[in-house]
């Protein structure tokens, strides 16, 4: 079993964790808090810098609009919503939502948006871990907003958006940020549950979740040309805000998993690019939601949000690295 030694998990009420020994399955991991320094442990976006370093020698996470790094010892605040929305002449109320490091470039990319009313998306960019900042309007359009996450990876950026009359779409920068297209991939829906995450073994690709309808959510390849696949129902990749819900072999293309609804308990597994699929994975613990990523073969984690015979790990834990 190739499980990861030391595990991160960020939740949505009681910050961060880490396990310095994690080992296999049926031990009862030693979980302790590293929140020195964060003014707030309502965590909604964490990530691990994974570019040409030391994989958990920097790290980023938001907390109640802020956005924190860590190196040695506490967090520091690095970025606030306001600063952000300065940055970009915003001056709508948007908030810094999601942070992922491309682990090609090393850019670190914050969201900055709302999710109701009419609003600008912005994408605030850094070359430089975090000292300095280029904020660029990704999408101004009538009735826009995002519940969606933001992923990167090789200069590739996306995140998904919704715009009136609730069409559910994706925005993506084919240069890290500098210029930006949208994609927009379904109408009529009732909910913007768009996430989105970047397969890093592919070029130009990444998967999407929109919503189908009000039974379930439709899982759809995208690429960078314009076009997409809808694959088949029920694939989602929860929670939307996040994009967690899935994992990859991040040396085979072909070979992925993501989680079968939102609050199913199993997962849909393919070795094929979702040719073929097949059901997982089944465990009593309800409502997953995040899938860690890091993790070698074909072994995985996840967290969830409600109780069982198993330990409960906040609401989700938000996009967690694992190594």
């Amino acid at each position: 079993m190739a499980w990861p030694q030391r595990v991160y998990v960020a939740t949505k009420t009681l910050g961060v964790y880490y396990c310095e020994a994690f080992t296999a399955v049926g031990d009862q991991p030693v979980w302790n808090t590293i929140n020195g320094g964060l003014a707030s442990t309502a965590i909604i976006s964490f990530c691990l810098d994974r570019h040409e370093i030391v994989r958990d020698s920097r790290m980023f996470c938001i907390a109640d609009g802020v956005l924190y790094r860590r190196t040695i010892g506490d967090w520091v605040a690095i970025l606030t919503s306001a600063e952000a929305r300065a940055m970009g002449s915003f001056v709508v109320g948007q908030v810094l939502r999601s942070v992922v490091v491309d682990p090609v470039t090393g850019y670190v990319h914050v969201l900055l948006a709302r999710d109701e009313e009419v609003a600008d998306v912005g994408v605030l960019t850094s070359t430089d871990h975090g000292a300095t900042w280029m904020a660029v309007v990704a999408r101004e359009d009538d009735f826009i907003y995002t519940f969606g996450n933001l992923d990167a990876c090789n200069g590739l950026v996306v995140c998904g958006f919704v715009t009136h009359p609730l069409t559910n779409s994706f925005l993506y920068s084919i240069n890290s940020g500098g210029n930006w297209a949208a994609l927009h991939v379904s109408d009529g829906g009732s909910s913007p549950t768009v996430s989105a995450r970047i397969h890093p073994a592919s070029t130009g690709l990444w998967y999407g979740t929109i919503f189908a309808n009000s039974n379930y959510y439709e899982l759809v390849r995208c690429s960078t040309v314009g076009s997409y696949e809808r694959l088949q129902a029920g694939y989602a990749m929860g929670p939307y805000e996040t994009g967690g819900g899935f994992w990859f072999n991040e040396s085979d293309v072909n070979n992925l998993a993501t989680t079968a609804e939102i609050i199913d308990t199993t997962f849909n597994v393919t070795t094929d690019a979702f040719a073929t699929v097949a059901a997982s994975g089944v465990t009593s613990v309800p409502e997953m939601h995040e899938i860690g990523d890091g993790c070698q073969g074909n072994n995985w984690l996840h967290g969830c949000s409600s109780p069982s015979t198993h330990a409960k790990i906040g609401r989700a834990s938000c996009r967690e690295r694992v190594f």
